[in-house]
């Protein structure tokens, strides 16, 4: 197979993949009844979920259809092996919730977050579950199971981990309050989140992380979460934005992420290699 392949097959997946997508996420929004282009304004996290979820069927029409016709590949061959998906799940839950933990303590402890009230509730928590499980499952199809699965076809392993981190960090351009720390932070949670993919070849850790980042800051610990507000059982502010606490675009701005998730892309480095042996 040439070392082209992997590559080639990303490239032609862009265009269609985007038209698609925005397709299904349009008519989302038609479900949820909302405006398109309406911003933020008036949405809700059941908006949200809607949206999201009719992004996912059009994510995993798009990559099946070019996994199993284009590519003629298994869709399973993407990431969903059978072995030590309990060890994976539990390492990645783990994972991204004792990090995003670690660093709300830390904010906490130096006075840039206050918390400011707790508000309980079993229905918006739920909702807040779903979506970021959508929104965990989409992007480490899309990003882990196919872009990075592909370039390593085409590149060295930490070279093809470099360049999907790069993409994934770029995809959230268009964020609230994207910042250049919020890119670097997004980039390296690509690192941490694609590290075992190259020892495994499954997306069990990912998908797990990446939920529990998102849930734990946002639902639990009332981040912002890429930029976006969404409901929270916890109420906290900052007193002036700083690259310490993040600002508008949340934790995922802060340098505290920038020291944590290096620190951690070291640990998971050698936890997966031991593993790997």
């Amino acid at each position: 197979m040439s070392k082209h392949v992997g590559y080639v097959r990303v490239l032609r997946l862009i265009i269609p993949y985007f038209f698609v997508v925005a397709f299904f996420q349009v008519v989302g929004y038609m479900i949820a009844g909302i405006d398109v282009f309406g911003g933020e304004k008036g949405r809700n996290d059941t908006d949200f979920l809607i949206v999201q979820l009719f992004g996912l069927i059009g994510t995993v029409l798009m990559l099946w259809l070019f996994r199993t016709r284009v590519d003629q590949e298994s869709f399973k061959t993407m990431g969903f092996t059978r072995t030590k998906i309990r060890r994976d799940l539990l390492i990645g839950l783990a994972a991204g919730s004792s990090i995003v933990l670690a660093g709300f303590l830390v904010l906490i402890q130096i006075g840039e977050i206050q918390f400011v009230s707790f508000e309980f509730s079993s229905s918006e928590l739920l909702v807040g579950l779903g979506l970021f499980v959508v929104v965990a499952v989409n992007e480490e199809l899309l990003m882990r199971g196919y872009v990075l699965n592909n370039f390593l076809l085409s590149f060295n392993k930490y070279a093809a981990l470099i360049l999907t981190s790069l993409v994934f960090g770029l995809l959230h351009f268009s964020n609230p309050d994207y910042s250049f720390l919020g890119f670097v932070n997004l980039f390296l949670a690509g690192i941490f989140l694609g590290l075992p993919y190259l020892f495994n070849r499954n997306l069990w850790f990912p998908i797990a992380a990446h939920f529990s980042w998102n849930f734990v800051q946002g639902s639990v610990l009332g981040f912002d979460v890429s930029g976006v507000n969404v409901y929270s059982m916890t109420h906290q502010k900052f007193t002036v934005a700083s690259i310490w606490n993040g600002g508008g675009f949340g934790w995922e701005g802060s340098l505290i992420c920038t020291i944590l998730l290096t620190v951690s892309i070291g640990v998971l480095y050698f936890i997966y290699r031991r593993f790997s042996n």
